[in-house]
């Protein structure tokens, strides 16, 4: 038999979609604490932290014209950290020479 919905399951589940929303859509200084008490980062500030101790090893560009005029040489790849271009959510890959969103 299926198990019935309390009060509590639905108010447990709108908090936990609560931080699931503030895990994806954080900006870069952003730390999630779920209803149970655990934090953890948001996508943005854990891929800043990756690039940044170099767990990503990328380097940082400002702008797209920053990395254009930096020679990155075909298979190695950049980060845009502040660029308009193709991309909503303030992060640009870039790998050869090409931009890919994530």
């Amino acid at each position: 038999m299926p198990e019935i919905m309390t009060t509590q399951d639905f108010v447990d589940g709108r908090l936990d979609v609560k931080s699931l929303g503030e895990a994806a859509n954080g900006d870069e200084n952003t730390q999630v604490v779920t209803r149970t008490g655990e934090t953890y980062p948001s996508a943005k500030k854990a891929i800043k932290t990756m690039i940044e101790s170099g767990a990503l090893p990328a380097p940082l560009f400002k702008s797209k014209y920053h990395l254009e005029s930096s020679g990155l040489t075909d298979g190695k790849y950049g980060y845009v950290t502040d660029s308009i271009v193709e991309s909503a959510n303030g992060r640009t890959l870039v790998q050869r020479c090409r931009y890919v969103g994530f």
